[in-house]
C-alpha cells in the first residue's frame, strides 16, 4: 500500500509540474517488453522543442509501466491523431521528461485497493487476539472459568469500527482519484469493483453496527466447568451466566461440543449438539444463567474439543468457543 501512495503521489507531483507544448505524433505502437513474454509499454514518437533545445519522448502515460492487457493500451492510445498537431507535456525541472496523456493509469490504484483488502483483515485479527490459550482460572466455589476464544465484545466493536473507517475512506479516495484521473472511459471492469467494494464496506459497517449493539446489550459470557481437564465418557455440567444491560428476551441457548482436526480453528470432526429453548425476559442489570449437562462421547472424532455456546436473543445470534482440555487416555481400548 505504501508503494500504491507513493507512485500515486509522484505521478500526481509530475502532472503539477507539467507544462504543454505543441507536437506532432508520427507513429503509435505497442512496444513488447524485452525478455517477457505478453508485456508491452504504450508507445509514440514524437519530438518537442523547450528552450531552442530539441527532445524526442515516446511515452505515452506519465506513470510508465508495462501490461498484459493489450486491448487497456490500446483504447488509451485510440484517441492519439497522427500527423496531426495536438499536445505533449513536458516537466519543467526536466525538460526530457514527457508524455502525451494527462492522466494515471490503474497500476497504483490497484496497488493500493489490493493492499487494502490485507490491510484491513491483517488489522481487524491483531486488534481481536483471542484468550483460548489462557489457562481457566479458579474460582472460589472452587468450579473453573473457561476463557473463550472469542475477543471481548469492546474489542470487536472497536476492530470493526477502525475496519470499517480505513476501508471506507482509503477505498473512496482511491476510486474518486481514479475517476477523476483515468485515462480512458469506464467499461466493466471499473463498475464491477466498485459494487465489489461497496459490498465489502456495506458488510463491514454491518458488522460494526452488530458489535455495537452487542456492547449495548451484554456484558462478556461465561462458562463455568467443574474440571479444568475432562474425561470422556463422563458426564459434566457447564454453567452459563451472561449480564444483559437492557431488557432481554433469551430465546435459546444450545451447547455444542465440538470435535477439530487438529485445532479449534481446524476442520470440524464431529458436532454433539444440546438445544434448549428458554423463551425468558431478563431485566436490564440481572443476569442470565444457565446449566447443562454433557459428556464427550469416546467415538466423538477430533484431536481438539470446543464447548460451543449460542445464545439466540431478540437482538440477533451471538456465539462463542471454549476450548476444553480433554483427556482420551482412559479410553477403552478396541478388542483384537
Amino acid at each position: 500500500m505504501s508503494l500504491g501512495f507513493w507512485n500515486l503521489y509522484d505521478t500526481e507531483i509530475r502532472l503539477m509540474n507539467s507544462v504543454p507544448i505543441n507536437t506532432v505524433i508520427r507513429d503509435k505502437h505497442l512496444e513488447p517488453v524485452k525478455g517477457v513474454n505478453g508485456q508491452y509499454y504504450a508507445r509514440a514518437d514524437y519530438r518537442y522543442k523547450v528552450d531552442d533545445d530539441f527532445y524526442v519522448g515516446d511515452k505515452v502515460l506519465v506513470f510508465d509501466f508495462y501490461s498484459p492487457m493489450a486491448d487497456y493500451l490500446l483504447a488509451v492510445m485510440d484517441p492519439i491523431p497522427i500527423n496531426t498537431p495536438t499536445v505533449v507535456y513536458y516537466n519543467k525541472y526536466k525538460p526530457q521528461d514527457s508524455y502525451l496523456i494527462k492522466s494515471i493509469p490503474y497500476p497504483p490504484y490497484v496497488q493500493i485497493l489490493a493492499s487494502l483488502l490485507v490491510l484491513t483483515a491483517g488489522l481487524f485479527l491483531f486488534m481481536t487476539p483471542n484468550s483460548g490459550s489462557k489457562a481457566p482460572r479458579k474460582l472460589t466455589t472452587g468450579w473453573y472459568d473457561i476463557r473463550s476464544q472469542n475477543a471481548n465484545l469492546k474489542e470487536i466493536e472497536n476492530a470493526s469500527f477502525t475496519q470499517a473507517t480505513i476501508f471506507s475512506v482509503v477505498s473512496v479516495f482511491t476510486f474518486a482519484n481514479y475517476f477523476i484521473h483515468s485515462p480512458k472511459s469506464f467499461g466493466l471492469w471499473e463498475i464491477s469493483a466498485v459494487c465489489v467494494f461497496l459490498l465489502i464496506g456495506a458488510q463491514f459497517w454491518q458488522q460494526t453496527i452488530v458489535a455495537r449493539k452487542r456492547v449495548m446489550l451484554f456484558d462478556e459470557l461465561h462458562v463455568e466447568l467443574e474440571s479444568p481437564v475432562l474425561a470422556v465418557d463422563k458426564e459434566y455440567k457447564a454453567k452459563v451466566r451472561q449480564r444483559v444491560r437492557r431488557d432481554t428476551k433469551i430465546v435459546s441457548c444450545d451447547i455444542g461440543i465440538v470435535g477439530h482436526k487438529t485445532n479449534n480453528y481446524g476442520q470440524v470432526l464431529s458436532e454433539n449438539w444440546y438445544q434448549n429453548i428458554i423463551d425468558k425476559n431478563i431485566d436490564a442489570k440481572s443476569e442470565f444463567k444457565f446449566e447443562q449437562a454433557f459428556n464427550i462421547s469416546s467415538s466423538s472424532e477430533g484431536d481438539a474439543f470446543c464447548l460451543v455456546v449460542r445464545t439466540k436473543t431478540d437482538a440477533g445470534v451471538q456465539e462463542w468457543n471454549f476450548p476444553l482440555q480433554v483427556n482420551r487416555l482412559n479410553e477403552p481400548k478396541s478388542e483384537p
